[in-house]
């Protein structure tokens, strides 16, 4: 691949910016501050003539998980995903994580990509049917940074981390990006967080996991076919 990877270890993580067609660099280099000299409204209508480099053919429907393009490997969005609640830059360091580590070939797509894609765009606009999904891919913060976890196999499951005590103690802390089992995880850490949640409503958070056990596991069949 020929992709070029941006790092700002200031600003945060850009991955395969988009190219401006003329000079050929990342449209982000021509920002400067006389262009920011002028007034937002000027910006913005520069932007939407100049700014669709793509001709209305790249659509957020396409991308894989909202970040990697299922029809062409060499395109990818970070940023994007909008939290219903959360917040943004975590949920952009996961995709970042992920893309890089897809660029790396540490992560195999699935063969079926662009119909898992297809089937995931269905349900997320049925979920979200007051949502313009063709300009917000609208994601729950965690569920969405989990299935990005599993698919780089970091998420602190108790097989991953072979430890009831840390695992208990990673479902009663605030949860945190900080809990996936990446090189970044850091279980002194972890062992220095309080659990805020009462005593009383951990105990019934947890009888109910536990009666909910079977339909679980009835639902997981059914979904396998099984």
């Amino acid at each position: 691949m020929t992709n070029s990877v941006h790092l700002s270890l200031r600003s945060g993580i850009r991955v395969s910016p988009r190219y401006h067609p003329i000079r050929g660099v990342p449209s982000d280099f021509l920002r400067n501050r006389l262009l920011l000299s002028f007034g937002k409204g000027a910006r913005n209508w520069v932007g939407e003539r100049f700014g669709d480099l793509s001709s209305g053919r790249i659509h957020l429907r396409d991308f894989f998980l909202g970040c990697i393009h299922a029809d062409l490997p060499d395109l990818f969005l970070i940023g994007f995903a909008r939290p219903i609640i959360g917040n943004i830059p975590s949920i952009s360091e996961m995709q970042a994580m992920y893309t890089v580590g897809a660029l790396a070939g540490k992560y195999n797509l699935p063969a079926d990509m662009k119909q898992k894609q297809a089937e995931m765009w269905e349900s997320l606009c049925a979920e979200y049917p007051a949502i313009n999904t063709e300009n917000v891919y609208p994601v729950e913060h965690f569920t969405y940074c989990d299935i990005l976890a599993r698919e780089m196999g970091i998420m602190p499951t108790l097989a991953n981390l072979r430890s009831l005590r840390t695992w208990w103690k990673i479902h009663l802390a605030p949860i945190s990006t900080f809990h996936y089992l990446d090189e970044y995880f850091d279980g002194g850490a972890l062992d220095l967080q309080k659990v805020y949640m009462p005593a009383a409503l951990v105990a019934f958070l947890a009888l109910m996991r536990l009666l909910g056990a079977p339909f679980r596991w009835i639902k997981s069949l059914r979904g396998t076919g099984g």
